[in-house]
């Protein structure tokens, strides 16, 4: 299991049970100092599965791209189009494999939603590095949600349909 250490913010005490009505709450929270942990990708999917909404990226001072200053996870949001069976075989075949997969809120059987959970080895500390990392990824599948990677991008925690840990970080 890849228990590397990341640094992300996550909203304390409050987990949902489905996606959250007032996402500028969520975020006004996540903007506080507390909310930034570190933790284990192991701990940060027990955060996920008890429906907690995490900013992938380190931001100090507020929730916006001006206050962005490293990342280690990345994360896609996908849709439609594409089955998370669908998504792991296309990393297996890239060779980039995800530490976590998660369901979504709205997911269900018959239409699959879902997000693919990325951690480098080291953070990133340059907006440019960033931005290839993410530009990497949404290439590699172009069916995901493109407006998806801006740097304070939150997401929410995982629906009933639950997480597939890969726990295969990547070497950038």
């Amino acid at each position: 299991m890849n228990n590397n250490s990341v640094q992300l913010s996550y909203l304390l005490g409050m987990a949902h049970t489905s996606k959250p009505a007032n996402i500028a709450a969520e975020k006004t929270v996540l903007a506080r100092p507390e909310a930034l942990v570190t933790t284990t990708v192991s701990q940060l999917v027990q955060y996920l599965l008890a429906g907690h909404t995490i900013c992938p990226a380190v931001l100090q001072g507020g929730m916006a791209t001006e206050h962005w200053t490293s990342q280690q996870l990345f994360m896609t949001n996908h849709d439609t189009g594409l089955t998370i069976e669908q998504a792991l075989v296309r990393c297996r075949d890239k060779g980039t494999m995800p530490d976590f997969a998660y369901h979504t809120f709205g997911s269900t059987l018959d239409v699959p939603k879902f997000r693919l959970g990325f951690l480098l080895d080291e953070p990133v500390i340059n907006e440019s590095d960033r931005q290839s990392v993410m530009n990497y990824l949404l290439s590699a599948f172009p069916e995901a949600d493109q407006s998806c990677k801006d740097a304070p991008r939150i997401f929410f925690g995982a629906g009933q349909l639950g997480v597939i840990e890969c726990y295969q970080h990547l070497p950038f």
